[in-house]
């Protein structure tokens, strides 16, 4: 599995996999950091596979967003996928002299995933806060 940026040509393959998650409205380009270009994309064997965008502040904190796979790959290492996306993002962060990472989610596996990777997690009725001190 190799990482790479988002490019500008990556926004309509998300698109296209949050609309098949069954969002009407996908998050717009202008909502997103560098214009849906401030992230990362997970490509095993020439396939993109699984991306999330990271918003970097003006503190030594980013927020990790969006995670989001394609529907349509269901080999056996879409979950290392999403872990091997998680960290890159963290090298990243690391790299930026990123401190403190945040996340948000509902999904039982995502939460797994982030505690799997030592992250703290918060949990609560209404979803999850995660929070992972680098």
């Amino acid at each position: 599995m190799k990482i790479r940026k988002l490019t500008k040509s990556d926004y309509k393959t998300l698109e296209k996999w949050w609309k098949a998650y069954g969002w009407k409205t996908p998050p717009a380009k202008e909502t997103l950091p560098d214009n849906a270009t401030g992230g990362l994309m997970v490509v095993n064997e020439g396939k993109e596979v699984a991306a999330c965008f990271i918003y970097f502040t003006n503190s030594k904190t980013a927020w990790i967003a969006w995670p989001i796979s394609d529907p349509n790959y269901r080999k056996d290492d879409r979950g290392k996928a999403m872990e091997v996306l998680l960290q890159a993002a963290e090298l990243t962060c690391m790299q930026q002299g990123i401190k403190c990472m945040l996340a948000l989610g509902k999904s039982r596996s995502v939460v797994d995933r982030h505690k799997k990777l030592n992250w703290f997690v918060d949990e609560d009725e209404t979803g999850f806060e995660m929070i992972k001190l680098i």
